[in-house]
C-alpha cells in the first residue's frame, strides 16, 4: 500500500472527533469563552454610542482585537485538552489549558505573521513579474507564461493556507515553536499536501453533518416550544414572540427568560460543531506528521533562509565591491586640463606725484610747483 492510500486510509479516525462532545472540561471552556466574548461585544457596542467618527472607529478596533484575543486564548485551551486525549495523554485540567494557551499565545500570532508575510511577498513578486510584462514587444510573450504559472502558485497557495490554518494550534499544542511549526507546516504542503485536502474536506462534511443535526434538533424543539408557549402564556410568546417582545421595550420576565434560555441553548449548540472541528484538525495533524521528523523539516527550514541569507550577503559584497571600484577608477583618472586664462593687457606706468599734496610733477622737478616741497 502507497503511503498516500494509507494515509487516506487513516481518514477514518476523523470519526473519533465526535467524542469531542463529551469532554465537559473542553466544552464548559469554550461555552465560557463564547459567553465572554459575546459580553464583550456587547460592552464595546455600548461604549460606540456616545462616540462618533474617529473614536468610535478606534473603539470598535480595539474592542476588536480584545474579543479576538480572548476567544483565541480560549479556543487554544479547549483544543489543548482535546489534544492531549487524542494522544492518549492524561488530561489537563482547566486552569492549566488556560496557562498554556496564554503562554503560547505569542506562537500563534507569530506563525499568522509569518504566513501574512509570505502573502505579502508573494503578491509582490507577482506584481513584479506583471510589470515585466509591459514591456512591449517581448511583454506578450512573457505574460504567455507569467499567467498560468501566477494562476497556480496563487491556487496552490490560497489552498494550502485554508487547508494548514487549521493545523497552526495542534502544531502548537505539540509544543513546537514558530519556526518549528512553520517548517512542520511546510513539510505538511510539500509532501502530503493531498492527504490533507482529502482528509480537511472529509471533516468539513463531518462539521457541517454535525452542525445540521445539532441546530435541526433546537429548531424543531423552539418551535414546538414556541407555539405552545403561546396559549398558555400569551400570544407575545409565540413563534419569536419573546425577542418581538423585547425589541418593542417590554419587560416581560416570559420573554426575558426566553431570550436569555434561547442565547444559552444556541451557545451551547455552537460549542458542539466546534469542538467536533477542533478534535478532527487535532486527528488530522496526528495523521500527517506520522514518520515525519520536526527536527529535520526545522534544519531544512533553517537551511533555506541561511542560504538566501548567503545569496543576499553575496549580492550585497558584490554592489559594494562595484561601488568602490568605480570611485577607484574616477581617482585614478587625471584631472582635465585647465582653461587657458586670457593674457592681462599691461599697465600704464603711473606718473610722479608730491608726497606733500599728492600733485602731479615733472619727473625732472626739483620742488612741486603747488606747494613748493622739495622733491630731491
Amino acid at each position: 500500500m502507497s503511503q498516500l492510500a494509507e494515509q487516506i486510509k487513516k481518514s477514518a479516525g476523523l470519526l473519533d472527533a465526535l467524542q469531542a462532545v463529551t469532554n465537559r472540561q473542553a466544552f464548559l471552556t469554550l461555552l465560557v469563552t463564547f459567553v465572554i466574548c459575546g459580553l464583550l461585544f456587547a460592552g464595546v457596542g455600548s461604549l460606540v454610542n456616545p462616540f462618533g467618527g474617529f473614536m468610535a472607529g478606534l473603539t470598535l478596533f480595539i474592542g476588536f482585537l480584545m474579543t479576538a484575543a480572548v476567544g483565541l486564548i480560549g479556543v487554544s485551551a479547549a483544543g489543548f485538552i482535546l489534544n492531549a486525549g487524542i494522544r492518549n495523554r492524561e488530561q489537563p485540567g482547566i486552569n492549566t489549558a488556560l496557562s498554556f494557551a496564554v503562554a503560547t499565545f505569542h506562537r500563534q500570532l507569530g506563525v499568522l505573521l509569518l504566513l501574512a508575510v509570505f502573502a505579502v511577498v508573494l503578491f509582490i513578486a507577482i506584481a513584479i513579474l506583471l510589470f515585466i510584462c509591459k514591456i512591449p514587444a517581448i511583454g506578450p510573450v512573457l505574460y504567455t507564461v507569467v499567467f498560468p504559472l501566477a494562476a497556480l502558485v496563487t491556487g496552490i497557495a490560497c489552498y494550502a493556507a485554508m487547508f494548514v490554518l487549521g493545523l497552526i494550534g495542534p502544531a502548537i499544542w505539540e509544543g513546537n515553536t514558530i519556526m518549528r511549526t512553520i517548517a512542520l507546516l511546510w513539510a505538511i504542503v510539500r509532501s502530503r499536501f493531498i492527504s490533507l485536502i482529502v482528509q480537511a474536506i472529509l471533516l468539513l462534511l463531518l462539521v457541517w453533518l454535525v452542525s445540521g443535526i445539532v441546530f435541526g434538533v433546537i429548531g424543531v424543539g423552539m418551535g414546538f416550544t414556541a407555539l405552545l408557549s403561546a396559549p398558555i402564556l400569551g400570544q407575545g410568546m409565540g413563534m419569536g414572540g419573546g425577542f418581538n417582545h423585547l425589541a418593542m421595550g417590554g419587560l416581560d420576565g416570559h420573554a426575558i427568560a426566553a431570550g436569555i434560555g434561547m442565547s444559552v441553548l444556541f451557545g451551547c449548540a455552537f460549542v458542539i460543531p466546534v469542538l467536533v472541528a477542533l478534535a478532527g484538525n487535532c486527528i488530522i495533524f496526528a495523521n500527517v506528521t506520522e514518520n515525519l521528523s520536526a527536527e529535520d523539516a526545522e534544519r531544512s527550514i533553517k537551511g533555506a533562509i541561511d542560504a538566501a541569507r548567503e545569496k543576499a550577503d553575496q549580492v550585497k559584497r558584490q554592489l559594494e565591491e562595484s561601488r568602490q571600484q568605480k570611485q577607484q577608477q574616477a581617482a585614478e583618472e587625471p584631472a582635465p586640463p585647465a582653461a587657458p586664462t586670457a593674457p592681462t593687457a599691461p599697465t600704464a606706468p603711473t606718473a610722479p606725484a608730491c608726497p606733500q599734496c599728492q600733485s602731479t610733477v615733472a619727473p625732472d622737478d626739483a620742488f612741486c610747483g603747488n606747494c613748493g616741497h622739495s622733491l630731491k
